[in-house]
């Protein structure tokens, strides 16, 4: 056997070994980071969403504070009525 053939294949081995290490960090670092920056984009765009949601809630709360200190009795009336349907279902039980 020559030592030229058996000491350059573990060397290559090794040299292939560390190749295919650092390919594989790379791409664990850029699929790391790609995967980062879709959560961030994703949780911006749900703290958006959310953001306009409770503007919209705020807004229907307001008019609907608004329209009720404008009209009592309609409330009134739907309590009246909402305390009848229910009391009517709860007989037929």
């Amino acid at each position: 056997m020559n030592e030229r053939n058996v000491v350059p294949k573990p060397v290559d081995a090794v040299a292939s070994a560390r190749k295919a290490i650092d390919d594989l960090s790379a791409s664990a670092t850029q699929n790391a980071t790609a995967a980062r920056d879709t959560v961030k984009e994703s949780y911006k765009v749900a703290r958006e969403a959310l953001g306009e949601m409770v503007e919209r809630g705020t807004k229907a709360a307001k008019g609907t504070k608004d329209y009720l200190e404008a009209h009592p009795w309609v409330a009134v009336g739907a309590g009246v009525t909402l305390g009848i349907l229910i009391g009517a279902i709860a007989r037929r039980r």
